[in-house]
């Protein structure tokens, strides 16, 4: 018999990979939350018991996609001064494609919102978390400019030019122009990076 923590936790999770398909495969609005409640099999009341509002569950479904990417990103930006820092920028942007390949739903739908035409409060919400992933391959550029690895006088062009590469190659991905996301990819993004932006 499973303690009432364990049900707790059980439910949450059940409501959250519920809720994170539905909104992935039919977008938040034509999400409702009879449906999720249905595919997660509980009640109704208990989507409002733990999350409050669909809203808050929107939050804490993309909270609990992005964090562990986010994360790992901060780990990359955490290694040692000594790092190899064109490694620690492989290793950041392989970390994007990995999740966008495990998480292909989640991220297709965090795509479509961030650069599809903002009108619903559920932009800034994505935007959001967008942000601290954008914020963490920012952290990679200007470590490999500390570094020498570069060119610290266009750092700046450089984050913009990793972001638009991660950006081309995940969106080819999540659209069906390539197959897979690899480590191959990760390498020439940042190969290309170099050979415009190093030092």
């Amino acid at each position: 018999m499973k303690s009432d923590s364990v049900e707790r936790i059980d439910t949450r999770k059940a409501i959250l990979a519920a809720a994170g398909g539905l909104f992935a495969a039919m977008g938040y609005d034509r999400t409702s939350v009879r449906e999720i409640a249905e595919k997660a099999g509980v009640a109704k009341p208990m989507i409002y018991y733990y999350f409050h509002s669909k809203q808050g569950l929107l939050e804490e479904v993309l909270d609990s996609a992005f964090s562990p990417l986010v994360e790992r990103l901060a780990a990359i930006n955490a290694r040692e001064a000594s790092a190899d820092a064109a490694e620690c920028l492989r290793d950041g942007v392989w970390a994007v494609f990995e999740y966008a390949e495990a998480k292909r739903d989640l991220a297709l739908f965090a795509y479509s919102c961030v650069y599809g035409p903002w009108h619903h409060p559920v932009d800034r919400i994505i935007m959001e978390d967008f942000n601290d992933l954008l914020e963490q391959l920012r952290l990679l550029v200007e470590r490999a400019a500390q570094s020498g690895v570069v060119d610290q006088s266009r750092a700046g062009e450089a984050v913009r030019a990793l972001r638009g590469m991660v950006d081309i190659y995940t969106s080819d991905y999540l659209l069906g122009v390539i197959d897979c996301l690899s480590r191959e990819h990760a390498e020439m993004a940042v190969r290309g990076l170099l050979r415009g932006y190093g030092a």
